[in-house]
């Protein structure tokens, strides 16, 4: 079977062979067992300056033949360096190099050849509210105007009319309410014109689709409530409001709107939001703002002097002209364009998608988010936010759709994997709370993959089946950070899993492996009777992914077949350990393929955040204490609040949908992007918790990811 990393060999060599390349000089970009590969499918074909490393200490040392040369050599020396690594890391690396492609005009290139190329930059713009410009023009005039929906309150959705298909998918009786309150509502203004009401469309509705009184006034109660349950204050633009009555000003509230006052009053005070002087409707005046026709009634009552503040362009400001004072301040869906964010709405597909967006909306544009460059790019400064933000909807998805999956299996219990387990076991527990959803016991699983792997050696094969996977680290560092011997190596130095001289090495110290594993098995053994997954009943691992490993030597430990349930995993024949039919992954992928997903290649960000205090566990003892690894050089009271944030996010947004929703994962996932891709700039209080570090496959050293 070829190996994962060998598979794109064949589109390496097809881009290499194009003229462009014919006559360029290479550097390889790694040390691990795929820099290997592409050395010796490179070599004597094309020129090849030496390899390159993140590691200034391997500087000047020799691998498969060829010379570790620094950065400054390579400028003197080739044009071209081909990142050989596993393609999770293929952006990070590529970020980190990226000023020899922009300062000094060199090309990067990724293992399957294709170009490194710089970020797709979202066209941004300057956005927001001038709050001192507009306490300016509230100071010069007596009374002051606001219009109401997406000013002073806003809808927590992507978009107003998607209250519509709430209402449609909460009343689950099969009808299209969407589709004929939308024709209702088209054919009022075509007939009537802008200044129709809420009783028109209903009248219109109930005509088109043939329905009775009572049914009608169950859909429009239905459609009240939602607005209610929907409606949020805007915290910054509400606080002006209160300061303008604070002050003695004249507020009155203007609003195109087919509801009613009374109605509308009633969303307002949901917000939290009274006092008014006033509230004027174009349902109940029968003349609109966009048409200018409401002006003349109101400037009859408050007299010309006033400042009205509004969302639209076309009702709130234009109408007015020069002649009075007004003030615009955008709404959320047009500054999401505005700050590089509006690609995400044709991943809206549906109302939960609206929710997601609109829950995304009112944080990032709201009192509680962390801002924007100048030119308009969102911050992402707070780890709070940063959680709530961008791990929030992917998170939500991933457990509802573990729950729904796990049925299939029957589970008495889920077994949730440290460290990732420490977050996912919490999320899990709240989600069951708000949603009420029927799902297993969850337990929390001291393990890590070196202390599975270790109490599943039971012999040479099992030594061997244990370097299966790509490390890069000395023969002492594997020998101690996977085996915990500790020795003196002769020749000490970095080889890739396939050298039969690292395998030689290894099994130099067989017997002291085996003896040592079967000791930690005794005790991990135990434990594991202790949690209940010794006895016969269905085990059901959830984690977050990639290969398994921890699965797979579990299995060996028990010696019976387990099933996982993962965020990401490689899944079917081309899992490394071959149990791909006993796991099941929300974004399954395949190693090394074009159309891997965000999920998969910003796993490390995922690996960074999915973390528990004290970091790894290097073994597990009968009683359930642990021996663990270093831990991090990181704050967890940081990532906690990263955590909190998730935490928030799930439970807000299953409170507003009443039920167990999710957004799709297409969204999901692209709004996790955002951070991989460079939608945001990231603090550096942030960055320094985004840390990746992996012993057990010899990445010992901690290194940002963003």
């Amino acid at each position: 079977m070829t190996s994962w990393y060998e598979s794109f060999i064949p589109s390496l060599l097809h881009i290499l062979a194009q003229g462009e390349f014919l006559s360029r000089k290479f550097a390889v970009y790694g040390l691990g067992v795929v820099a290997q590969k592409v050395l010796e499918t490179i070599s004597g074909r094309w020129a090849v300056a030496g390899l390159m490393d993140r590691d200034a200490g391997n500087t000047g040392k020799v691998f498969y033949g060829f010379q570790v040369i620094s950065e400054e050599e390579f400028i003197e020396r080739a044009d071209c360096v081909i990142i050989a690594a596993n393609d999770m890391h293929w952006r990070s690396i590529a970020r980190r190099i990226a000023y020899l492609r922009d300062v000094h005009g060199k090309t990067i290139l990724y293992t399957n050849g294709e170009t490194a190329l710089p970020p797709v930059k979202q066209e941004t713009r300057p956005h927001g509210t001038d709050w001192a410009g507009l306490q300016k023009k509230i100071e010069e005039c007596p009374v002051v105007c606001f219009d109401v929906f997406d000013t002073l309150i806003t809808r927590r959705l992507a978009e107003p009319a998607d209250i519509f298909l709430y209402v449609e998918k909460s009343l689950g009786d099969g009808f299209p309410f969407s589709l004929n309150r939308k024709a209702a509502e088209d054919h009022c203004c075509r007939e009537i014109g802008d200044a129709y009401t809420i009783d028109d469309i209903y009248r219109r509705l109930g005509e088109q689709a043939g329905l009775s009184q009572d049914q009608t006034s169950r859909l429009l109660k239905a459609e009240l409530a939602a607005e209610v349950r929907f409606a949020a204050p805007k915290r910054e633009m509400a606080s002006v409001f209160f300061q303008c009555l604070g002050a003695g000003k004249r507020v009155y509230l203007v609003s195109d709107m087919y509801l009613y006052a009374v109605q509308i009053e009633r969303i307002l005070l949901s917000c939290g939001i009274s006092g008014q002087h006033g509230l004027f409707v174009s349902s109940e005046l029968g003349a609109t703002k966009a048409a200018g026709t409401i002006w003349p009634r109101i400037s009859a009552i408050t007299g010309d002097d006033f400042v009205h503040i509004g969302d639209d362009e076309r009702a709130d400001i234009r109408p007015l002209g020069e002649a009075r004072k007004t003030f615009h301040a955008p709404n959320h869906r047009d500054r999401l364009s505005m700050c590089g964010w509006g690609h995400l709405n044709p991943h809206v597909r549906n109302w939960e998608d609206s929710l997601a967006l609109g829950l995304l909306m009112a944080r990032l544009f709201g009192d509680k988010g962390d801002g924007f460059e100048a030119g308009g790019r969102p911050l992402a400064a707070s780890p709070y936010n940063f959680g709530y933000l961008f791990f929030g909807p992917l998170l939500l998805g991933f457990i509802i759709w573990m729950i729904g999956r796990a049925k299939a299996f029957r589970p008495r219990r889920v077994y949730f994997p440290a460290r990732d387990g420490h977050l996912l076991v919490r999320l899990y527990n709240e989600i069951i709370s708000i949603s009420g959803l029927d799902a297993p016991e969850p337990v929390y699983l001291k393990t890590s993959r070196r202390a599975a792997a270790m109490a599943g050696i039971r012999d040479e094969d099992d030594i061997l089946v244990s370097l299966k996977q790509p490390f890069s680290a000395t023969i002492s560092a594997i020998l101690h950070n996977r085996f915990g011997i500790a020795a003196q190596v002769e020749d000490d130095e970095t080889l890739p899993h396939t050298d039969w001289r690292l395998r030689r090495e290894i099994l130099k110290y067989k017997d002291m492996i085996i003896d040592k594993a079967e000791s930690e098995r005794d005790e991990y053994t135990a434990y594991l009777a202790r949690i209940g997954m010794s006895d016969k009943a269905p085990v059901l691992l959830c984690d977050y992914g990639t290969s398994a490993t921890t699965q797979f030597w579990l299995e060996k430990v028990l010696n019976r077949p387990l099933f996982g349930l993962y965020l990401t995993a490689v899944t079917g024949e081309h899992n490394l350990f071959g149990i791909g039919a006993r796991i099941e992954a929300f974004f399954p992928q395949q190693p090394f393929s074009k159309e891997a997903g965000a999920v998969y290649r910003f796993q490390p960000l995922l690996d960074a955040i999915l973390t528990a205090p004290g970091g790894s566990i290097k073994r597990v003892f009968s009683d359930g204490r642990v021996e663990a690894a270093c831990p991090p050089e990181r704050r967890f009271d940081l990532i906690h609040e990263i955590h909190e944030g998730i935490i928030a996010y799930a439970g807000e947004y299953l409170t507003l949908a009443g039920r167990a929703a999710v957004p799709s994962k297409e969204l999901a996932e692209a709004i996790f992007a955002l951070i991989g891709e460079g939608g945001c700039a990231v603090s550096d209080e942030i960055k320094n918790l985004c840390l990746y570090e992996n012993a057990f496959l010899g990445q010992t050293e901690e290194r940002r990811i963003i």
